[in-house]
């Protein structure tokens, strides 16, 4: 008898924010790094097959508590990902942007195509501005970047079940004083 592969995807993100305009990030997602747990797979895994995870936090934010619909998760150590993305800036109106991921390294970054001027960002919860430049344009900015994460694994019982899915909650608190 073969094992066929059973699909599971975690991702998902949650924003705290307060009156203060202070905002706090809390990432979960499935472990996509080539030398990460799962080797680069992010589908298609065997039910009770062990899933690698990493858990991202802004500034301010601490991770009290994760919760499945069955299993367990548990974090240990931290790593570094390098991660890349991009922001659609414009000016004057949209002048500022947030990266997904938050901020510990800054490995390269660049306008592709239109310059709207010098940016700032925040390596804490990656936050971008744009400080100096055009006072009309729009411009994509590209940031190459490492993210501070904790590395996780979901275990889970092997279900008779040619497909299934397992729900995995992370709670967490926002303090906005903790931003600077």
């Amino acid at each position: 008898m073969s094992k066929s592969p059973g699909k599971m995807q975690v991702s998902f993100t949650v924003s705290f924010s307060t009156s203060t305009d202070k905002t706090g990030v809390l990432l979960v997602e499935i472990d996509d790094r080539e030398d990460g747990f799962n080797k680069g797979k992010t589908s298609g895994f065997f039910p009770g097959e062990a899933v690698g995870l990493l858990l991202f936090k802004g500034l301010g934010v601490d991770h009290k508590q994760t919760h499945t619909s069955m299993g367990s998760v548990s974090f240990g150590g931290s790593t570094q990902v390098e991660k890349e993305d991009t922001v659609v800036l414009s000016a004057p109106d949209n002048l500022t942007g947030t990266l997904k991921y938050p901020v510990s390294e800054i490995i390269s970054e660049r306008w592709l195509g239109n310059e709207l001027g010098a940016c700032s960002i925040s390596k804490g919860d990656g936050s971008i501005l744009v400080t100096t430049g055009k006072r009309f344009g729009i411009g994509v900015y590209y940031v190459k970047y490492l993210a501070e994460a904790k590395t996780g694994v979901l275990s889970t019982p092997a279900l008779s079940l040619p497909k299934y899915d397992v729900a995995v909650q992370v709670v967490g608190t926002f303090d906005p004083l903790l931003v600077a």
